[in-house]
């Protein structure tokens, strides 16, 4: 076993159950007597009791005999979490090693478009890969970048989630009452060491996203920036909550559920970065061959005429579509039924479970609901021919020029030069005509005397 508490503990914080096991709650199958059902007059609460149940839980769970007192929380349990210090530090850096390969890629994938005459002028002046780019391509890289980034880590742990739970007798998709009941007994549950590592990397992971969210992509406008921070905040609070009631299985089953769901849209959100600015260079190419007949269309690499095309695009747009609505509003609310209607009746009430119930069938469920009405917009939308974007999140027009940001400080400095230019010309023609002046002087008075002399002596004659 990978952790060790004190029963003392667990008793004074009233973490327990009142049923050792889940065979006390089978009953002989009316049927058939040779098998044996689950009794849900003692493991489930009736529609029309929720109401008054929870008006005062406590006293419904002192009266049906399983009690409700205590946090429900063992603090010192939390130092068993100090490895995910490690495993911060370990994706933090695994995150900015792949940011070079993941731009380079992107660059090849046709992710931006950059002028050949601005590439060259941002490495003549020192930079090299992203850092020549100009402000709104690095931007769009970065979005890239981190998508791509997404993609991968959610579907490595999603491998490893289904690893960890594939044997487990509460990992079904969805739940049923047996699975449920599962969740809830025995308890408390002491998770073998796997789980605690699955906890460990996914308490890094989201903290490391909320450093990302508020340090590293703090400069990029998102619409979403509060849903966005909610979900992670609570995600982090699920995370340790459950770790510090020993409720293990709720919260491997919940971080599968959202790492298994968000492995397309990361997928298809990339995909779009390509076919949006695939799109854009269609149009300029259209419209420069309004305006010049030999015009040169652009470079594809093979990989991206394979892959980027709207088709694609709109099957993984699709494929998310799906699997959002299969865990998150299909496979999640099964959890509502164990921990609104069964855990009154077969575990003791605690504070810590009843704030898990707040998260995951409140905040969670209310985020996802949300997202849900926007992902129909947008199908509504695509169905009506409009065009697949990303509704979550502002797209950044910059006021620049898109091919070189740097265009609008080289012509100030390039019509600063022309002054500067034009003002050294007319002070070297002045300084001419000054020098000039007293030759024209001196030749006119030389003339005048001429002049003179010639008149006094024809007096003379």
């Amino acid at each position: 076993m990978a952790l060790r508490y004190s029963a003392e503990t667990m008793r004074v914080q009233g973490i327990g159950s009142p049923y050792a096991s889940l065979a006390e709650l089978y009953i002989p199958d009316p049927t058939n007597a040779s098998r044996r059902t689950l009794d849900t007059a003692r493991t489930t609460l009736n529609w029309s009791e929720l109401p008054s149940a929870f008006l005062n839980i406590k006293a419904y769970q002192d009266k049906v005999g399983v009690g409700c007192s205590g946090w429900g929380m063992d603090v010192s349990l939390l130092l068993v979490l100090y490895p995910a210090v490690y495993w911060f530090l370990g994706i933090m850096l695994i995150r900015y090693l792949c940011r070079e390969p993941f731009a380079r890629f992107g660059i090849y994938m046709g992710v931006v478009t950059e002028k050949s005459t601005c590439r060259h002028r941002g490495i003549a002046s020192g930079k090299r890969g992203v850092a020549s780019l100009s402000p709104r391509n690095r931007k769009k890289i970065m979005k890239f970048q981190n998508q791509m980034w997404l993609s991968m880590f959610y579907f490595a742990s999603s491998c490893f989630g289904y690893y960890v739970q594939r044997d487990q007798p509460w990992f079904k998709l969805p739940l049923d009452d047996e699975a449920s009941l599962h969740l809830l007994l025995p308890h408390p549950y002491n998770p073998p060491e796997e789980l605690i590592m699955y906890y460990h990397y996914g308490l890094a992971f989201y903290f490391a996203e909320l450093c990302s969210l508020f340090i590293i992509e703090r400069h990029m406008k998102r619409s979403d920036f509060l849903e966005y921070a909610v979900h992670h905040i609570t995600t982090l609070l699920l995370i340790l909550c459950s770790h510090i009631g020993l409720e293990h299985r709720f919260g491997a089953y919940v971080l599968f559920i959202h790492d298994a769901s968000d492995i397309m849209l990361s997928v298809s959100k990339s995909l779009h970065y390509m076919w949006q600015e695939e799109t854009a260079r269609r149009e300029r190419r259209n419209t420069k061959n309004a305006e010049e007949r030999n015009s040169k269309a652009h470079r594809k690499s093979f990989l991206q005429r394979c892959v980027v095309s709207e088709l694609s695009l709109n099957c993984c747009f699709a494929a998310f579509t799906l699997l959002f609505f299969f865990f998150r509003l299909y496979c999640l609310p099964f959890m509502g039924k164990a921990t609104i209607r069964m855990s009154p009746k077969v575990r003791h009430g605690n504070f810590n479970m009843w704030m898990l119930v707040f998260l995951l069938n409140v905040a969670l469920q209310g985020l996802h609901v949300y997202w849900a009405v926007l992902i129909i917009v947008l199908s509504l939308s695509i169905a009506k021919g409009g065009e697949l974007r990303d509704i979550r999140s502002d797209d950044e027009e910059d006021s620049e020029c898109p091919s070189c940001g740097h265009q609008r400080s080289l012509t100030e400095s390039n019509g600063a030069a022309a002054a500067e230019e034009g003002k050294g010309m007319q002070q070297r023609n002045v300084a001419r005509e000054s020098k000039a002046a007293p030759s024209l002087s001196s030749s006119l008075t030389s003339t005048r005397n001429r002049s003179q002399r010639r008149g006094s002596s024809k007096r003379k004659e």
